[in-house]
């Protein structure tokens, strides 16, 4: 046999050679994007300006803010107007009027000393019913993922109550559905239905709790889980 003619028997161990090699940098590259969020440490509650303990932490996403965004308005959501006195006071009147106002701002709530980075939402018909989420950027990232880690809190408004200062509408405070576990699951459901999730995990959140009560005095239940979704980017 000539020097430079490869037997079929050396070409089927290059094969294979080649597809072991392939196999292994696959496996390799899989397991470099397996998710490992750095979770420790991270709080489980919101705090209102006062310091009184909020809505739970029940949400967390990795990927950028444009991202985040792009997902929500996938599924009809849309990112809320920063809370101002201005705004807050066109919330009360449509409130007072039965208006929409799909944009209208939601109320802060703090972690990491500082309100939320943004916030997103879905009316339901009027002002006084919406599903909404606050999100703040952690400053962490994921290794396994290299993609930004954001956690925030979801529920649902299920009234509104006009605040009022001398019989001129001035502001507004809203009521939440106790299930906040049910919102929770509507989120993950709708994001998966855009097609934008990769994976999603179960991180530790606040605990359970049957009858806890946020700053707004309104009571919910929960399982104090967390659920962490990854975007597709």
């Amino acid at each position: 046999m000539a020097r430079n003619q490869v037997s079929s028997a050396d070409k089927e161990g290059y094969s294979a050679m080649f597809a072991v090699h392939l196999i292994a940098r696959l496996l390799l590259l899989s397991l470099s994007l397996v998710p490992r969020p750095p979770w420790s440490g991270l709080p489980s509650r919101t705090l209102t300006s006062g310091g009184i303990k909020g809505d739970p932490v029940n949400v967390a996403l990795e990927g950028t803010q444009a991202r985040i965004l792009a997902a929500f308005h996938a599924m009809g959501w849309v990112r809320a107007d920063p809370l101002s006195a201005k705004d807050d006071a066109r919330l009360a009147v449509d409130a007072l009027f039965h208006r929409l106002y799909p944009t209208a701002p939601v109320s802060n709530l703090y972690l990491f000393h500082r309100p939320e980075d943004f916030a997103v939402e879905h009316e339901l018909g009027s002002v006084a019913r919406r599903d909404h989420a606050r999100f703040w950027d952690t400053g962490r990232k994921d290794p396994g993922t290299g993609l930004e880690l954001w956690i925030g809190d979801a529920s649902q408004d299920i009234g509104i109550e006009i605040l009022r200062r001398h019989h001129i509408p001035v502001g507004t405070t809203h009521r939440i559905n106790p299930d906040v576990d049910a919102e929770r699951a509507n989120i993950v459901s709708g994001l998966r239905s855009t097609g934008m999730v990769v994976t999603m995990l179960t991180e530790p959140g606040m605990g359970a709790a049957t009858n806890a009560v946020n700053g707004g005095g309104d009571h919910f239940h929960t399982d104090g889980k967390v659920a962490l979704i990854v975007l597709r980017q």
